[in-house]
């Protein structure tokens, strides 16, 4: 769909908002592709379309417009924010997400990897929402020592218990339970991927194709290592809230860091694969 398309997108979108009772104003910038306007409470918002773009984009007809509704919906949902940091602290959690989900947004983040950033947000008990530069100041926290608070969440509930299953060619595969909104982030806590090596017996290589998936592999197990680049390909492209299609692994500190094979790997073609189709979308998320 070209640029008349992302136009009637926008329109589309921005007629459902205009629709909700707690929704004042909305204006469409097709520029830089975001709805701009007034809530009933006064309060102003700026809601980028880039990754509401890109979610649905595999979807068709009614299926794509159902999905637009109930994610917009969402996205505009009252949410009551905790307004004080002790109120706060304990439901901060780190989001990785693709850069291009808060182009144009005033959304606390910082780089994690390569076109993916990490992002400050509030896991509601109805909602997520993310953290502003405005929010922060009225808890009076430095962004860092938010982040810290908000790995310090995550790692209370990052589980290392790995659900074996086995893929099509009966090699053994993991994912990671539970499959919430923020199972990539794992990625994100200092150590967490290497100390899975001992549990699956090899250096562990990560997919984190959409929001709520966190697949692993054994570096050595070459055909395993192979499927798990094309599925997280296969599932970065059908699903909605995608993150990445490519993989990801450790280095000798044991930092997560983009996965590199040689050129006579079998998996060589899917891991570049991934790598440039992340590339591909990211940078051209904004055309």
């Amino acid at each position: 769909m070209g640029p008349d398309g992302r136009a009637l997108f926008a329109e589309s979108v921005a007629a459902l908002a205009r629709s909700l009772d707690h929704v004042d104003i909305v204006l469409v910038d097709l520029t830089g592709f975001t709805l701009d306007g007034v809530l009933v409470s006064g309060e102003a918002f700026r809601l980028s379309l880039h990754n509401l773009w890109t979610a649905t984009r595999p979807l068709e007809g009614e299926d794509r417009a159902a999905e637009v509704d109930r994610q917009t919906r969402a996205m505009f949902a009252p949410c009551s924010r905790p307004a004080a940091w002790s109120e706060a602290q304990d439901q901060l959690v780190p989001a990785l997400r693709p850069a291009s989900a808060f182009e144009g947004m005033d959304v606390i983040r910082r780089e994690a990897f390569p076109h993916l950033v990490e992002a400050l947000a509030l896991d509601l008990p109805d909602s997520v929402t993310y953290v502003a530069s405005a929010q922060l100041r009225q808890w009076d926290r430095e962004a860092n020592e938010a982040f810290d608070q908000a790995h310090g969440t995550l790692r209370g509930r990052a589980s290392d218990g790995l659900d074996v299953f086995h893929s099509r060619i009966d090699r053994p595969l993991w994912s990671v339970e539970p499959a919430d909104s923020f199972a990539p982030s794992r990625l994100l806590l200092p150590g967490w991927l290497a100390g899975l090596a001992g549990a699956i017996g090899g250096r562990p290589v990560a997919a984190i194709p959409h929001r709520t998936s966190l697949l692993i592999a054994r570096a050595e197990d070459e055909v395993s290592l192979a499927t798990l680049a094309r599925q997280a390909a296969a599932e970065y492209g059908a699903a909605p809230g995608p993150v990445s299609p490519a993989l990801y692994t450790v280095d000798d500190r044991g930092a997560v860091v983009p996965l590199a094979v040689s050129d006579g790997h079998p998996g060589a073609g899917a891991v570049a694969a991934g790598h440039a189709l992340l590339r591909a979308h990211e940078e051209g998320s904004g055309t």
